[in-house]
């Protein structure tokens, strides 16, 4: 039973977190339709192979749609006899971004590898919709039902309504069953799907990484806000780039139900050839970044990649069967428990909305309902009415309110959304105190939708701080090391390691009170003597033979001048403080480059330098008697 748990858990979840996109997507239809025209999304579409898919990419990055919202916009597109093409590239790489999950991904990644996101999303889908040409296409409605000629609406209220009605008739199948071919593929993975089996096969190395995400992707549901903080997640693991941009590309741009709509919009034979040519980019393309610019072996605090947990992953445990519901006791109260920590209260109202619409869609099958709403819409007002709320716009009005009323309406729910750090660590207080009471208590159920809060709160961090113009990259760290924590104390939790909690509690809320510390104007300062991603202390043996034998420019003056002891013997009671992100003009260590310690000096070449820590001196003085070339005086190593 607990395989049927599991099934309906994701697939209701889905169903409540895509309704919102689902909804906005059905009105930006009848936005397009009644306010825009057909006239001008020609004009403002139209384009060769190369610069139509383009514009169908920039238009993509504007919409808050996802997977199942971006399907009626694609179909209003074709109805207004946009591209193919353009439709296509609109309809792979709508649902990956939009201007409030850029912000999002701003805080937690590179603004380099977001670019290549974006590049990657551009390139794959720009070639795969190369080849949708020909072939019979659907057509808009599912039935002959009539459709209302927004033409003869007069302007004002009545457009409002029509844009209503517009969105009532999208809801028509075969919308329908796309919508139900979505949560049926979410649903699967949620009932069968372990995610503990698939964390080794998302290294950097494995060969089946990239197809594995793109298989999984394509039969999830996520949208481009759950996606940043499942990328987030495997940098910070050390996964795969490849299977990270596959995972992105597949998994926020298609489902089951947009493959089906690939097919009913563009015909069998051109949704298959652009579907492989879409994997075949995405795979090529991740590869070629995996192997040329993604280091795993770097830390997650410092850019994207992670060794600590290398081939462990938890990207794919908010779509997988909860490790409650396998094996164990399990049932539907526990099911029940799990969807009220993730669905989000939006998403309740929006279903209720699209019950409505869909209420009203059926309604205007019938032929007396329809013809008697019609002719209400298309009313012919007198002339001298033309004023106020019923005059018509200039058509340039009409697009310059249309973009700017978008990105208004997008940062104030962004600011509403994202509240101040200072907002944000209230909130968490009261749920760090529930969590960690939680555990004392051994409530694992209780303390786990505590941490899922605390983590959900985490990531709300640095984005209110960027959008109000006061994000550094210490925020960026402090948070993600909090977030990675939290994750940690999650899985042990629902492994049932209660051995390893106390440990990992006491790092967690060093990492809070270190996170608020950075928030409120601190530097950010990591104090580990073995810090992941530092280089890490050679053996005795190895260790006296290093610093006790002359070679390159390490000579026997620089031994008698170090005290002819080595780094350990010197720095035995060193605790070291790594600043990350050093003011211009500090000294650097000249291993790492975070900030130099004055405390921790070694002479080489005649020269003294400093590190953060002994470890690093043991990394210089093997350069300096190995490839001596790559050694620089002391005062090149100093932030400019």
């Amino acid at each position: 039973m607990n395989v049927v748990w599991g099934f309906l858990l994701r697939a209701v979840e889905a169903a409540l977190i895509s309704a919102p996109y689902l909804l906005c997507g059905l009105l930006i239809a009848g936005v397009l339709r009644v306010l825009v025209g057909r006239v001008r999304l020609q004009r403002l579409l139209a384009g060769d192979a190369l610069s139509g898919a383009l514009r169908g990419w920039a238009l993509g990055l504007l919409l808050p749609v996802c997977s199942l919202g971006v399907l009626p916009v694609a179909r209003e597109l074709l109805r207004a006899n946009i591209s193919r093409r353009t439709v296509c590239t609109f309809l792979l790489t709508a649902p990956i971004f939009n201007p409030l999950t850029l912000a999002y991904a701003l805080s937690v990644m590179e603004l380099p590898m977001l670019l290549l996101l974006l590049a990657t999303s551009l390139a794959a889908a720009g070639f795969a919709s190369q080849f949708v040409v020909g072939g019979e296409v659907e057509a808009v409605a599912a039935d002959s039902t009539p459709t209302l000629e927004v033409e003869r609406v007069p302007y004002g209220l009545r457009r409002m309504a029509a844009i209503v009605t517009v969105a009532a008739e999208h809801t028509r199948s075969p919308l329908r069953w796309e919508v139900l071919f979505a949560l049926l593929g979410i649903g699967l993975i949620g009932g069968f799907l372990d995610a503990s089996t698939i964390g080794a096969a998302l290294a950097p190395s494995s060969l089946w990484a990239s197809p594995l995400a793109m298989g999984l992707g394509t039969s999830l549901y996520m949208t481009s806000e759950q996606s940043i903080g499942i990328l987030d997640g495997m940098f910070g693991h050390g996964n795969s780039l490849a299977a990270a941009l596959a995972l992105l590309l597949c998994g926020v741009g298609l489902n089951l139900g947009s493959l089906v709509a690939l097919k009913n919009l563009f015909g069998f034979r051109a949704a298959v050839s652009s579907l492989i040519l879409f994997s075949v980019a995405v795979a090529f393309l991740g590869s070629a970044a995996n192997s040329t610019i993604y280091q795993p072996s770097m830390t997650a605090i410092d850019d994207h990649a992670g060794h600590e947990m290398a081939g462990h992953t938890h990207a794919f445990d908010s779509f997988a069967r909860p490790a409650t519901l396998t094996g164990g006791a399990g049932g539907l109260a526990e099911a029940f428990r799990l969807m009220g920590d993730k669905v989000p209260p939006s998403g309740i109202a929006a279903i209720l909305i699209l019950g409505l619409l869909v209420l009203g869609a059926s309604c205007l099958c019938r032929a007396t309902v329809r013809d008697r709403w019609f002719q209400f819409l298309t009313q012919q007002l007198p002339e001298q009415n033309h004023a106020g709320l019923h005059r018509p716009l200039p058509e340039g009005w009409v697009t310059t309110a249309f973009m700017a009323g978008g990105f208004a309406l997008t940062y104030l729910t962004a600011i509403i959304y994202f509240p101040a750090p200072s907002e944000v660590f209230a909130d968490m207080q009261t749920v760090r105190a529930e969590a960690m009471s939680a555990v004392k208590s051994e409530q694992a159920n209780v303390a786990q939708t505590h941490f899922v809060r605390w983590e959900r709160l985490s990531r709300k961090l640095t984005v209110g701080s960027l959008l109000r113009g006061s994000a550094n990259g210490d925020q960026r760290v402090s948070a993600q090391l909090l977030r990675q924590s939290l994750m940690e104390i999650r899985a042990a939790i629902a492994a049932g390691d209660l051995e390893s909690l106390p440990a990992k509690l006491e790092h967690c809320n060093q990492l809070y009170q270190q996170c608020r510390d950075v928030f409120a104007g601190q530097p950010l300062v990591l104090h580990s003597e073995h810090e992941p991603g530092m280089p890490t202390k050679v053996t005795d043996d190895l260790e006296r033979a290093l610093y006790l034998t002359a070679a390159g420019i390490y000579s026997e003056a620089d031994i008698a001048a170090n005290g002819n002891q080595t780094a350990s013997q010197r720095y035995a009671t060193f605790r070291s403080a790594h600043v990350m992100n050093p003011p211009v003009g500090s000294l650097l260590c000249p291993v790492t480059f975070t900030k130099a310690n004055s405390a921790c000096t070694w002479i080489i070449n005649g020269h003294e330098y400093q590190f953060c820590c002994p470890p690093c001196i043991d990394e210089f003085v093997r350069t300096a008697k190995e490839s001596p070339q790559d050694i620089s005086p002391p005062d090149a190593y100093i932030k400019r």
